[in-house]
């Protein structure tokens, strides 16, 4: 059984690692923060900023005695880099937007690792399946990208209209709407 000296100990190293983490996440520029939102699904598919230990040894997404809820507002500046952890990925850009829809196999593909390899799927990967992949904020690159002015993804049903409104969003959202050559 360890002593309370020891325990003791444990305690005050933890107390100065989170101290020191908080005064450098404080340090930083929080001042542009979206408040974070409670993502419709459970998602872990990002990584975690931090080390995971601290993550996990500081936060949950559920009460528990000595950690910090992941939606207490005053622990934002900390959640954004524990995302993983608290389930809470939606709040990433890169994460922020669901895979097409028909695209039910994204994660098995993955897994084959079609959203990293240079294969023939890589670019139909990226666009069909940006929330596996982590490429939501992703527009394209070279010669065919997105305007950035635009939220080519929310706009992207309206690529296939034959309309005014159509050949717009096919002129700004090429990448989205596959006008690439």
């Amino acid at each position: 059984m360890p002593s309370l000296l020891a325990i003791f100990a444990t305690f005050i190293a933890f107390s100065i690692v989170f101290e020191n983490l908080l005064l450098q996440i404080s340090s930083s520029s929080y001042n542009d923060i979206t408040p974070l939102v409670q993502c419709t699904t459970q998602q872990t598919i990002c990584d975690d900023l931090l080390p995971n230990y601290i993550c996990e040894r500081f936060l949950s997404t559920e009460p528990k005695v000595g950690r910090v809820t992941c939606n207490e507002t005053s622990f934002e500046p900390i959640v954004l880099q524990c995302l993983h952890t608290c389930n809470m990925c939606c709040n990433d850009p890169k994460y922020n937007c669901e895979d097409r829809e028909g695209s039910q196999e994204c994660k098995v593909l993955s897994v084959a690792k079609y959203c990293t390899e240079d294969t023939d799927y890589k670019q139909f990967m990226l666009r069909e399946c940006a929330n596996t992949c982590g490429t939501c904020d992703y527009r394209g690159d070279g010669n065919c990208t997105d305007a950035t002015e635009l939220n080519c993804r929310e706009l992207s049903t309206l690529c296939n209209k034959t309309d005014g409104l159509g050949r717009l969003v096919r002129g700004k959202c090429q990448w989205t709407c596959g006008n690439c050559s």
